[in-house]
């Protein structure tokens, strides 16, 4: 399934599911492809959720069977490839390193709407519907509740080995910026680096599927391959086993065939997957190949569905957290700042001046959408109201692990 005139496309999973959401513009007329079938269009309203379902007509082209045996050599001969080239293709495993980093941070509340729309609250909060919007992977409606945004750099050091992250700038939601969840907005929770063999999320760890090992726990198809920026790149379709009980992920990764390093991976936690109150985890990631030659980060976007529920119908309130990171291009070189070298905290926060509209308009790598603008005003006009506050420390709770009240004198967590 992809969008005409781009390269932006996934194949979907075994029983015909599928996402795709993307800021390009000229991203309007989504298609779907299928070998021994008829091609099948819709035209999509830019900015908005649209929910298409394709049923294709096979065609009248007859051809002489053909036997197929199943031979994964060359598949397995990929992934020790890739293993054979981890650590060189791997940032975080060759050189040191720093990078500017931009992370934006949204959070919304499914369900809320009857909550809202009851005569309690419709009077004071009602006008928050007006941004309600509909979540491309779950299919959920949500009012938005939190946004933040960061400037921050990243430092990484073999030797002495340590990752830390100096927070520069940042805003949320109109909130005192020096809110305790400034901090968590970074990468150092939620790190999602394939290159490692087990991925951690919160307390959450799911095998990488890009490791020869993780055949034990996916199935692998070779689906195809392209020409990526004028490279072979390989397309790699991974399902999780019958009877695998840990967590475990499904998607597709594209692999370049020359230095076998991870050009981008998308990825979801399988339905199969029971995890405490996480009951949907997608991950896109992006690298870059540098003019040295050498592979490095360059984009991701994780969605985490945090709820006590686990069907997707119920109707109690839950949670939808979006995070989406961009690296600048990186500095490769030791680590100099004494500032850095002499902090032993992976997250550095350093009290800055509030940066105006005009300075996130140009650190921006992409420009905000009109509802992301519209959360911060009606956030603005929301923060003081008492049912908004109660909302928000769930949330904060459940993103930070701990829990204060400023009027009882204690905190929890």
């Amino acid at each position: 399934i992809y969008f005409d005139g781009t390269t932006i496309g996934i194949t979907s999973d075994l029983e015909g599911n599928y996402s795709l959401e993307t800021r390009v513009q000229e991203a309007q007329v989504l298609t779907a492809q299928l070998l021994g079938y008829e091609p099948q269009s819709f035209t999509i309203v830019p900015g908005s959720f649209s929910e298409v379902h394709f049923r294709l007509k096979k065609t009248d082209n007859r051809l002489s069977a053909a036997i197929v045996r199943p031979d994964n050599r060359y598949l397995r001969s990929i992934l020790r490839k890739i293993d054979e080239s981890r650590d060189r293709n791997n940032p975080e495993k060759t050189i040191d390193w720093e990078a500017g980093l931009y992370s934006k941070i949204e959070l919304d509340a499914t369900n809320a709407e009857d909550l809202v729309q009851s005569g309690l609250l419709k009077k004071s909060l009602g006008f928050v519907l007006a941004f309600r919007d509909t979540s491309a992977i779950t299919g959920q409606s949500f009012i938005p509740i939190m946004i933040s945004e960061n400037r921050s750099r990243k430092y990484h050091s073999l030797n002495p080995a340590f990752d830390r992250e100096v927070m520069e700038s940042s805003r949320i939601s109109g909130l005192d910026q020096d809110n305790v969840m400034r901090q968590f907005t970074g990468t150092y929770l939620l790190k999602t680096n394939f290159y490692d063999r087990e991925i951690g999320v919160f307390n959450l760890t799911v095998p990488s599927p890009a490791a020869a090992s993780s055949q034990l726990y996916y199935n692998y198809f070779l689906v195809d391959s392209l020409q990526v920026e004028g490279r072979k790149t390989y397309v790699l379709r991974f399902h999780p086993k019958k009877l695998v009980t840990s967590p475990t992920l499904d998607g597709e990764m594209n692999i370049d065939a020359e230095d076998f390093a991870i050009r981008s991976v998308h990825a979801s936690l399988s339905e199969e997957s029971a995890v405490n109150w996480i009951r949907h985890i997608n991950v896109d990631i992006t690298n870059r190949r540098l003019p040295d030659g050498r592979w490095f980060f360059d984009e991701e976007r994780l969605f985490i569905d945090f709820s006590i529920a686990n069907s997707d119908h119920s109707r109690i309130v839950s949670f939808l957290g979006n995070r989406q990171l961009k690296y600048d291009p990186p500095v490769i070189g030791p680590i100099t700042d004494p500032a850095v070298l002499s902090s032993d905290d992976p997250v550095i926060v350093w009290k800055s001046e509030e940066k105006d509209d005009a300075y996130w308009d140009s650190v921006r790598p992409y420009a905000l959408s009109a509802r992301e603008r519209g959360i911060y005003d009606m956030v603005g006009i929301l923060q003081e109201k008492p049912a908004y506050k109660w909302v928000y420390g769930i949330a904060n709770m459940l993103i930070t692990g701990y829990a204060e009240s400023e009027k009882l004198g204690f905190g929890y967590g």
